[in-house]
């Protein structure tokens, strides 16, 4: 049959808008590869591979240290002797993945439904933040993305077009095990499009089907004592993890982040969806098949599965382990066009990817924006603060998952440097940062977090460097701040309450308490009446309905006590709670005495609690001292300021 002009007019200009935004999106993933930072993740992969043996590797830095399947670790294990550990030397191969994943996805639309599904939906791949982040970092996004996309190609050349040559079963085969290999939630996908491709495929290529599915679970054997380990553990959310179960509105929040967070891109996708469905729905041509099925299935089911699972079992749930199912939602969303309507079919993919550029670089400002904690700016900033201010002048405390994360960028600066503490977060940590506070002489510290940090660590600091003199904060990311103990021109001081409350039980108030655990003690030196505790669990009470405080939005609250334990700490803390009008408890804070005073010595515990949305106006605050062991704990001067901004 001859073709005509018009047919190769068509075919030349599909694949000139295929190379065009297979070069858009490899251009973008290549720009400013090494401009931000390597974060946690990437770090913690370069720390693993400078392990001695292969054994050691997969043992520490695979079994035990990691909650990914071993494929992309042993991959930059021998990547990064090969070509060094720089930013750009190690993001390249995951940037090149995800370039390529953009012609899988084109592959996968077009033998799914058509060409311009597939143009539509590697565009968008192409060009939103979400698949262009998780394309610029080395970890085993980018790789699971094109492996998973490959296997499904050869699953669709078995299933749904009943091709079993021996190309194609191997084809499926290798891409699949290494999915399996590369992330669990792509090898979720793999078993979730193999119990369809059961339920569809018949005779000779059921049987075909069955031996490489066979091969695939053979295959991945070597690899079972790992998961079992890591699947007993149950992933990053357990207690002693960092992943919260995700809110009852997560999904929606995922649409959301998917596209952008834009109500451009949103409408823009929209509006072109609802375009090609009534098209197709007036020429009579809208039908649900088999395949939009399956789309739907297989972009659902991993979201689902990840949702529940992380509500009763183990929160897993993130944006990122979401990126392999996300071709098979632009595919399902893109599934209508008429192959007629060639103008207006490439009016609307033109559309949609000047919207998504024009939404990833201007409006979002991807390339200026911190993603993630930025260890090299603050390890920059470090370097810029030790020579303004004297390295030696400094006590240095950090918060970060391991030390070699900030190791990494100051020897990379060429300044090595020591912190005294290298993690703030449990109870023993804590404690080591008060006895090395309560025995600091340096004028300035410097405090900097990279991983999620309580606000307690803040608090104990600056009851002994009460100024703040530089902080920088890199989005919610990471943070650095400088403090002294001492006053001077230009530092930052804690802003004025807008209300206070000052108890000295001078007067014998305590709050509505009996009056006899007043006492006098001279010896007690600027202290000349306090309250006792011992024999009592429940310190004076301050309590009061929100609306008496103030009219206005109450933004923080901010209690230092002088305290006094003189026989064990037993677990003593400083509380505020926030009660309803029924007296339900739903809302509180608590800090142990022991962090932020010795035993036996008069000191300052202090919070500042961050006030929650209220359920109503007329809720009340509590906020009291809780001695559970009813030990002799002495208290005084309970100052309580309260802010509307802060």
């Amino acid at each position: 049959m001859k073709t005509t002009s018009a047919q190769k007019f068509q075919f030349t200009s599909s694949r000139l808008a295929l190379f065009f935004i297979v070069l858009a999106g490899t251009a973008l993933r290549l720009y400013h590869l090494d401009g931000f930072s390597l974060f946690n993740d990437e770090l913690s992969a370069l720390y693993r591979t400078r392990f001695n043996s292969i054994g050691e590797l997969f043992m520490l830095g695979v079994k035990t240290g990691d909650f990914h399947p071993a494929g992309v670790q042993l991959f930059i294990y021998y990547w990064v002797k090969l070509f060094g550990n720089g930013a750009f030397a190690l993001r390249l191969p995951f940037a090149l993945m995800g370039a390529a994943s953009i012609v899988l996805v084109y592959v996968l639309g077009r033998d799914w439904f058509n060409k311009y599904t597939g143009l539509a939906a590697a565009a968008a791949i192409a060009f939103l933040h979400f698949p262009l982040l998780y394309s610029q970092v080395a970890r085993p996004y980018s790789p699971g993305l094109l492996f998973t996309l490959v296997a499904m190609y050869f699953w669709s050349r078995i299933i749904l077009k009943s091709n079993t040559d021996k190309k194609t079963l191997i084809g499926y085969v290798v891409a699949a095990s290494l999915a399996t290999y590369t992330h669990y939630f792509a090898f979720l996908l793999l078993i979730i499009s193999g119990i369809a491709g059961l339920a569809i495929a018949r005779g000779q290529v059921l049987r075909h089907y069955l031996l490489a599915a066979l091969a695939v679970l053979v295959l991945y054997i070597p690899h079972l004592p790992i998961f079992l380990y890591q699947f007993g553990i149950g992933g990053v959310g357990n207690e002693e993890g960092w992943l919260k179960p995700p809110d009852s509105d997560w999904p929606l929040t995922h649409f959301n982040y998917i596209f952008n967070s834009s109500v451009y891109v949103q409408t823009a996708f929209a509006l072109a969806v609802v375009c090609i469905v009534a098209m197709a729905m007036a020429q009579k041509k809208f039908k649900i098949e088999r395949n939009h099925i399956l789309a739907l299935v297989f972009f659902a089911s991993p979201l689902l599965i990840g949702y529940y699972y992380s509500i009763y079992r183990n929160p897993v749930l993130q944006h990122s382990i979401l990126l392999f199912s996300f071709p098979f939602l632009l595919i399902l969303g893109f599934s209508f066009f008429n192959v007629q309507n060639t103008k207006l079919n490439y009016f609307l993919i033109a559309a949609i990817s000047i919207v998504s550029i024009w939404s990833t670089v201007s409006e979002k400002q991807y390339y200026r924006t911190t993603h993630f904690a930025d260890f090299r700016d603050v390890a920059a900033e470090t370097m810029e603060w030790n020579k303004e201010f004297g390295s030696e002048n400094i006590l240095k405390v950090a918060n970060v998952n391991d030390r070699y994360y900030l190791d990494y960028y100051f020897e990379k600066l060429g300044q090595p440097t020591d912190f005294e503490i290298y993690s703030s977060k449990t109870n023993e940590e804590l404690l080591s940062l008060r006895a090395l506070l309560d025995t600091a002489k340096s004028p300035y510290l410097l405090y900097t977090w990279l991983r999620p940090s309580s606000a307690e660590v803040y608090d104990i600091i600056s009851v002994k460097y009460p100024f703040v003199v530089k902080s920088v904060e890199h989005e919610e990311f990471s943070m650095l701040s400088l403090f002294s103990r001492e006053p001077s021109a230009g530092y930052e001081l804690v802003p004025a309450p807008d209300f206070s409350v000052m108890n000295d039980f001078e007067s014998g108030d305590v709050w509505g308490q009996d009056s006899s655990v007043v006492m006098r003690d001279s010896a007690a030196g600027n202290q000349t009446h306090f309250v006792n505790m011992k024999g009592v669990q429940f310190s004076p009470t301050y309590e009061q309905r929100i609306l008496k405080i103030t009219n206005r939005p109450i933004e923080k609250v901010r209690v230092r006590v002088n305290v006094k334990v003189t026989e064990q700490f037993d677990d003593a803390q400083l509380v505020i709670s926030l009660h309803s009008h029924k007296d339900d408890n739903y809302k509180w804070l608590a800090y142990k005495l022991e962090h932020f005073v010795p035993l036996n010595s008069w000191g300052v515990v202090q919070m500042t609690y961050e006030m929650p949305q209220l359920k109503l106006r007329d809720d009340r605050i509590k906020i009291f001292i809780w001695n559970p062991g009813k030990q002799l704990i002495l208290i005084d001067d309970f100052q309580i300021d309260f802010y509307e901004n802060y």
